[in-house]
């Protein structure tokens, strides 16, 4: 199966059906044969993955023209759009009934999966290009300028480290370890305890 555009974010499958995002500015649903269901215009590209409700009846995605979207998994169709003050380049984090994205302008917003009206939002300092990942009792966000921000789920920061470095890529959890890949920085890869503090930092061997 051929997209418009460039294929950034992975897909997801569930079920039956595989969802894939593409530059193209399309979210496409697809039979395990390759055969395309339905595709749902987002207005912009599409740099992330989609991802799926809690129930698995709603898919989440977000675009570069400040979008966050939710479509019915089984027909595409619009349930409900939410407008960013900036390009979403990452997809959203659903955790304990709730959708947390960030953007390019510095917004950090918590949705209801359910109809798309914004809990809270807050604002922050830096660019975010990348998802909102999940810690013990929180998530961290990562900015371009190489911050990593922790947050509670209500919005309120936990604790806040800065890298030497450009952050173009979401950081992963390892058990109790946040690592965090950058560019044009002393070193490519660091590791930070679930608090904050930085425990090592290397450049691995070509």
């Amino acid at each position: 199966f051929e997209t418009g555009h460039y294929i950034w974010g992975q897909p997801v499958v569930a079920g039956d059906k595989i969802f894939v995002s593409s530059m193209d500015h399309f979210v496409y649903a697809l039979s395990l044969d390759g055969e395309q269901l339905w595709s749902a215009d987002l207005n912009g590209a599409i740099p992330s993955g989609p991802i799926l409700s809690e129930d698995g009846s709603q898919l989440f995605a977000a675009s570069l023209a400040g979008q966050v979207v939710s479509l019915d998994v089984e027909t595409g169709d619009l349930i409900w759009s939410f407008e960013t003050g900036g390009s979403v380049w990452g997809s959203p984090l659903s955790v304990n009934g709730a959708l947390y994205v960030g953007d390019t302008a510095g917004n950090l917003f918590a949705l209801d999966p359910a109809d798309g009206t914004a809990l809270w939002q807050t604002e922050f300092s830096g660019s975010v290009i990348s998802s909102p990942i999940l810690i013990t009792d929180g998530f961290v966000i990562a900015t371009e300028d190489g911050t990593l921000k922790a947050f509670n789920f209500d919005g309120s920061p936990k604790w806040e480290a800065s890298l030497d470095g450009e952050i173009m890529k979401t950081p992963v959890v390892n058990g109790d370890y946040l690592v965090a890949g950058t560019i044009n920085g002393e070193n490519l890869v660091y590791g930070f305890n679930l608090n904050g503090v930085q425990v090592w930092s290397t450049t691995p061997e070509k």
